[in-house]
């Protein structure tokens, strides 16, 4: 009660929630700390004197002992500790509640953030050329203009317009790596390039196959688990206009 007439009286509405801000406000409430006793000492004094003394009450006793004589510095400092201890625990447990909220409604603004956004890479985030092997040599790939990345034997492909190539890199590294605007891992050893998806459709057994725009319509199949963040990362994908003319792969 003390705190909130002391806040009105002072016109404190509103506090930054920074180390020195908060202790500069702890300092200010000093005083109501300080003055506390002699507005609570007859209360609690009242209250000891009517359990202490039950039932042979004395206005007299209850005036020299309980009242008068209780304003002293020894009951002062017996009580202050106390009364310093309930009040900081009370306005540094409002300050917390404080923190947690304007917490919560960070992170609850964040999660309603534009969903497309945290899918914006920065200029050179992700990968953009990989290195690949055939039979007839090495070469540099836009990884942009790949159908799919596949594991097969324990060995890890790109699947490209020029034919497949062997690669070195994982497919979780790949994951890691790739733009989440173009590529979506669709099973454990499979990650596709999302602007060649032509179709997809249930199959059996809780899958689902997926049809690419390649000259001979390839098809990969996708566990049911992963079918809503597939479909989740189409619209993003579809909502989304990306100029993009691919580099041409120069053959080492």
């Amino acid at each position: 009660m003390l705190l909130n007439i002391y806040h009105e009286a002072c016109r404190m509405k509103r506090l930054e929630l920074i180390p020195k801000s908060i202790l500069n406000y702890e300092v200010k409430v000093l005083p109501v700390m300080l003055l506390a006793f002699f507005l609570f000492n007859p209360v609690t004094q009242t209250v000891r004197y009517l359990l202490v003394e039950f039932p042979n009450y004395d206005l007299e006793l209850y005036l020299e002992n309980y009242i008068q004589g209780t304003y002293t510095i020894k009951y002062y400092f017996v009580y202050l500790i106390p009364v310093l201890i309930m009040g900081y625990g009370a306005v540094n447990g409002s300050l917390l509640a404080d923190i947690l909220e304007q917490r919560r409604q960070r992170k609850r603004t964040t999660e309603t953030a534009d969903p497309y956004q945290t899918l914006t890479p920065q200029a050179g985030a992700y990968l953009t050329h990989l290195k690949g092997k055939n039979s007839f040599g090495e070469t540099i790939i836009a990884v942009q203009d790949c159908y799919w990345f596949e594991t097969e034997d324990r060995n890890y492909y790109a699947i490209h317009p020029s034919g497949r190539f062997s690669i070195t890199k994982t497919m979780d590294k790949l994951e890691a790596e790739l733009s989440p605007e173009l590529f979506f891992r669709t099973k454990r050893n499979c990650i596709i390039n999302l602007s060649f998806v032509a179709s997809y459709s249930y199959w059996e057994n809780g899958k689902y196959s997926i049809r690419m725009q390649t000259p001979n319509n390839d098809e990969t199949d996708m566990p049911r688990a992963r079918l809503q963040e597939f479909k989740n990362r189409l619209v993003r994908f579809s909502a989304q206009e990306v100029e993009y003319t691919p580099p041409k792969s120069e053959i080492l």
